[in-house]
Order: C-alpha cells, then structure tokens, then sequence
C-alpha cells in the first residue's frame, strides 16, 4: 500500500486545544426539543438543502445551509448561528444537524432538525480528543459517533479515536485500534456497525471496522485508497471512501473487515475530504477543500460524472465540512 509524504491536512488544521470532562452541558427532552425545533418560526421553512463550513465566509466562520439545487450559484438560504469554530459536520436520518466544536473544552451541539439551520437543542463535551467527522442515525435519541484527529490536548496529543456518545448522556465509550493513529472520517451502517478512516504511525491509509460499534476494531483488508478521508454509505449499502490528497473516491462491498472494490479510483476535480450522498444517492456533494467550491456530481457505485459547482458565500478559506439534508439512506 502505498505511504504518504507529509502534508497537512484539513483534520491537522482542526486541532486547537485540549479537551475537558464528559459530562453533558444540557440534559434535552429528546422528542420534546426536536418537536419544538420543528414547529419554530423561521420564515420560510427548508426541509432540505447542503451544509458547509465555511471557515473564510465574509462574516467569519459560519455554517452556511445552501438550497439542494444551486446550479445558478445562489446564496445561502440560512446560517447556523452561535458556532464559534466549527471542526466537523453530520447530518442524521431526522434531519438534524450535529457540530463539533474544538476549543478549550471539545462540545458537540445538536440542531434540531428536519428544517434547516434550527435551533439548538442539546450539546455535550467529548472528553477524549478533537472532533474531525461526526456520523448519527439519531443525534437527539440514538448514537452519536465522534470521529477525533487526535485524542487528547494541544500540548499532549495521541492517536486519534471514535467517541461513543447520546446527546443526553455525554460520551461513554472510546473506539481505538493500533491502525489508528490521525483519524479523518466515520460512518455507521443500518446495523449499528462503524467503520473509522486513518493513518497509521507510518502514514499509511487504514480503515478499521469496529462490530456494533464496539470493542478493539479489526483493520480492514483490500482497502486500496493511497489517502484517507470521509465515508458514507449509499442507498445501496456499498462504502464510499475519499482519498483525500489525490483527490480521487473508491467504493467497496462489505469491510467487515474484508472489503471487495466496486469501483475506483474514481476521480473528482479538486481535493476532496469530505463528500456526502443525498437520499436517494443520485448525488454527491462534495467539498473542494483547496478551490473553496462544493463540487455536484451525478453519482452512480461506478460513476462519477460533474453536474456544476457553487461558492456564492464562501471566501478563500478551505471548507472544514459538508453535510447533506436528507442525508444518504445507510
């Protein structure tokens, strides 16, 4: 497989400082706070659309939601309010939208969903390391999975990690592997399994499956990506997997752990870390991370093919996450 040379990276960037307790800052009402961000008064109401951190917006770093179709380069259609420094992005099967914030303290907030850019509906620390990609099913009621760079502070960092966390009770379990030491991206299939994106200390390109979410993990073989990067699921259940540095995709069947290739490399027109599928996966929205653009691709397990791109909002600043709502079906 093939090793990488130094560089830095978008995850690398992410780290600011070190990290605090586990308990939770709020402790929601679940259904009763998703209920009432549903019901709150914005305007004009979008039930779908594309999330991005922009970090050089004209307005300082903002979270930015963009209508589902912006072929003419519109602006965006809402901001989230009260995010400081955002570090990664993902949205649920509700429509939710989950942040993670590093700082002193790492936090991870809720925005209740399925409108966008609503309203606040529970936060928690991650105790354990920086976030990088965040991955849920169902942020305000269910698992919340925390991709972490680097565990630990600023000052004193190791090998990064997957916090197990609920918006209610803080995050209860922390997901390591020898393969895993700077970690890029999550996701989580149907079946409560989760699978980590990495680099090991040689700066080789891993992925770990960890069964039901649990336990030491287990490197996946026939994973050929020459970089890491972020995962999705498509509809169809095939793993999607960036290769962030030389801007190309690769799909694979199963990884648990062995992963057959359905197609790849497939090649996207910038430098890709992060990329998510709209719900029917007909889509992939992707974040151009050097050229300051989301890129739009028809999107088939075998073929990528270039539909337009949009940066109406974004200043030349790399893009830290893109989100899609309605997400992927996984």
């Amino acid at each position: 497989m093939k090793q990488l040379l130094p560089f830095v990276t978008l995850a690398t960037v992410a780290v600011l400082s070190g990290c605090g307790g586990g308990s939770p800052t709020s402790a929601p009402v679940p259904n009763a706070l998703r209920q009432a961000a549903q019901a709150a008064g914005a305007t004009k109401l979008h039930r779908s659309g594309i999330y991005v951190v922009a970090e050089g917006s004209s307005s300082g770093q903002a979270i930015f939601g963009y209508s589902a179709r912006n072929r003419d380069n519109n602006p965006p259609i809402c901001t989230v309010s009260g995010v400081p420094t955002a570090s990664g992005i993902g949205v649920d099967q509700e429509g939710d939208l989950v942040v993670g914030v590093n700082g002193s303290t790492a936090k991870i907030l809720v925005f209740g969903g399925p409108n966008m850019c609503g309203p606040q509906v529970g936060s928690f620390t991650d105790p354990y390391g920086q976030p990088d990609d965040i991955a849920a099913k169902d942020a305000v009621n269910g698992k919340i999975l925390v991709a972490n760079v680097f565990d630990g502070t600023q000052k004193s960092l190791s090998p990064g990690s997957i916090s197990v966390c609920t918006m209610a009770g803080g995050c209860s379990a922390n997901l390591t592997n020898p393969a895993m030491n700077e970690v890029f991206g999550v996701a989580t299939d149907a079946h409560g399994n989760c699978w980590a994106s990495a680099t090991n200390t040689s700066e080789t390109a891993t992925l770990t499956f960890f069964k039901r979410c649990a336990g030491a993990g287990q490197s996946a073989t026939g994973f050929l990506n020459p970089y890491p990067g972020g995962l999705d699921f498509d509809a169809s259940g095939n793993l999607v997997s960036l290769s962030f540095h030389d801007g190309s995709m690769y799909v694979y069947r199963g990884c648990k752990p062995t992963c057959m290739k359905v197609a790849g490399p497939l090649l996207l027109r910038g430098t890709t870390t992060f990329a998510h599928l709209n719900k029917r996966s007909t889509e992939l929205i992707a974040a151009d991370f050097y050229n300051f653009r989301i890129d739009v691709y028809a999107y088939t397990p075998t073929q990528l093919t270039f539909k337009y791109d949009f940066d109406n909002g974004i200043s030349y600043d790399p893009i830290n996450g893109v989100a899609v709502n309605p997400p992927s079906k996984r």
